[in-house]
């Protein structure tokens, strides 16, 4: 016991000499791997009693992001830095805040060696004041040790660190490169356009450590205008006297003039998170596209202090909305249809120039990845769609069937009256054009939310939601009335999907009633009436199939 205390205390009295953390930590793993010999100027009585055994390595490890990282090693050439809170046992030691004591490392599943020959280890939790796990102290020995005593001494060096960090302000945190590195992975992993926006704004929050931030693009004279909007994941934020948004959700729909002006090519709010949100997505049109132009001209640009005391000139506007600080700084510099990143706060300060650096890289690393979703979102639907028509073709018609309701989807099999015919007697181009028009005009009486597929050469399928077989049919003589307005005749079959059946027996249902319509004549619409003859069975938990 003595013995323990005698280390403890060298721990103790060493550290109040050192004036940073990672000092603390590295004074620490130095003094445990030699049991205080490197240290002998501290008088330490009982030296002698001091736990036997120098550890193999000691290491310390502290939280700092979602990692655990190096803050201090002895007794070994590399280390393992940046460890997943989820991975190893120092992993589950920061987790649980238990600490592990093993005689044979064998034993225990989730220890990761960081050298050879380890026989024994002991982990203990590093805490804060408030019981919060903050990091590991892990030693590795290649012999047996007593392990009361290296459990008792590791959990008493551990308080004494604990107490050090604390009254030296904390475990230090990220610098702004590496929380910069950190995001930038979460950006390429970045599923879908607006989750990457989202990630880039919440990454642009962080590293600007300013409170709100937005992306701003420009809107071709194609593309409607578009607002932000509110969603379950990132609530509003509400301010005195107006509704700010949080969101980036990207809606559809025109929005009124007080948000977004009726002018030759607007700016969008692609994306905005924060307080300072909704006053963003009521600032004039005119400052936004002067901001977004002068940005690609001239480069980022930011703040220097209170608006009120400094000439804000033409960005006035900005200030009288609430903006205090912003940093702007440009999103595809190189193109056309780049935009800006702006971080903004209520309060004053003026950014450093380090972190409207990083903010580049940010912007940088987002229309970089936006570029590879659009990129591989434009080759999923060229690798799903006809080049001809620009219709779905096999594989996104089969995933659509596999969505039909019992008696709410209609199949509707459409095939070209004598289309071998006219290839015959006009040549292949002038079939082609002859399928380009008539997929336009049928596409012309769908709704919106009707499905119209290219399953053969003249072959086409439209899959519909109804609410009873007439709707349906209707639908089917709309189809051969649009198609007539081209000069040519197309056959219609319609089968409703009835409870039990399997999507590919109403598919084959459409076809016979399609090919009904050929042998009475063409250019016409049948209804296939369920077959009572088709044999089905019951699925535990799924219902009736079709054999």
């Amino acid at each position: 016991m003595s013995g323990t205390r005698a280390l403890v205390d060298l721990v103790t009295a060493a550290l109040q000499a050192v004036r940073s953390v990672p000092d603390a930590c590295q004074t620490v793993v130095t003094i445990l791997r030699t049991r205080g010999r490197s240290h002998p100027e501290i008088p330490i009585p009982d030296r002698d009693q001091i736990p036997s055994g120098d550890p193999l390595t000691a290491v310390v490890l502290l939280c700092t992001g979602d990692r655990l990282r190096c803050f201090g090693a002895a007794g070994t050439w590399y280390v393992f830095d940046g460890v997943p809170l989820n991975t190893g046992m120092v992993g589950r030691v920061f987790r649980t805040g238990q600490p592990a004591i093993l005689r044979d490392v064998t034993t225990d599943p989730d220890y990761t060696a960081l050298s050879s020959g380890v026989l024994s280890d002991v982990c203990v939790p590093l805490k804060s004041k408030d019981g919060r796990s903050i990091g590991i102290l892990n030693l590795e020995w290649a012999t047996p040790i007593d392990e009361k005593q290296w459990s008792m001494a590791a959990c008493g060096v551990a308080a004494a660190l604990e107490a050090r960090i604390a009254a030296l302000g904390g475990v230090p945190p990220e610098s702004g490169s590496q929380r910069m590195l950190r995001h930038a992975l979460a950006l390429t992993s970045a599923p879908t356009e607006n989750d990457l926006l989202s990630r880039s704004l919440i990454a642009a929050q962080d590293v600007s450590g300013l409170s709100t931030a937005a992306i701003l693009l420009p809107t071709s004279r194609q593309e409607p205008p578009r607002h932000i909007a509110a969603s379950q994941e990132y609530p509003e934020w509400e301010l005195p006297g107006t509704r700010s948004v949080s969101a980036h959700s990207i809606v559809d729909n025109p929005v009124d003039n007080s948000v977004n002006k009726a002018v030759e090519n607007p700016v969008r709010i692609a994306g905005a998170l924060g307080p300072l949100a909704g006053h963003i997505a009521r600032a004039d049109q005119e400052i936004l596209k002067l901001v977004l132009s002068q940005i690609h001209r001239h480069g980022s640009a930011y703040t220097l202090g209170d608006p009120a005391g400094l000439n804000a000139r033409e960005f006035r506007s900005l200030a009288e909305l609430g903006l205090r600080t912003a940093v702007v700084v440009p999103m595809g510099a190189d193109s056309e249809a780049g935009g800006v990143l702006l971080c903004a706060d209520a309060r004053v300060s003026r950014p450093a120039v380090a972190t409207v650096s990083l903010l580049e890289l940010l912007a940088s690393q987002t229309w970089i990845c936006l570029e590879r979703l659009r990129t591989l979102a434009y080759l999923n639907e060229r690798a799903g769609s006809d080049p001809l028509t620009g219709l779905r073709h096999h594989g996104r018609f089969a995933e659509r069937l596999a969505l039909a309701r019992p008696g709410r989807t209609a199949v509707l099999a459409i095939d070209v009256d004598e289309f071998k015919v006219f290839n015959d007697t006009y040549g292949h181009p002038a079939g082609d054009q002859l399928l380009v028009d008539l997929v336009r005009a049928l596409q012309a009486v769908l709704r919106p939310r009707d499905d119209l597929y290219r399953i053969g050469g003249d072959e086409f399928a439209a899959v519909v939601e109804v609410n009873h077989a007439d709707e349906a049919v209707r639908i089917g003589e709309r189809l051969v009335a649009a198609a007539r307005t081209t000069g040519r005749t197309i056959s219609v079959g319609v089968a409703v999907r009835t409870p039990g059946e399997s999507p590919q027996s109403t598919v084959r249902r459409a076809d016979s009633a399609l090919y009904a319509v050929k042998r009475s004549g063409r250019d016409g619409v049948r209804f296939a009436e369920p077959d009572p003859d088709e044999e089905l069975i019951i699925e535990p938990g799924n219902g009736f199939r079709s054999l």
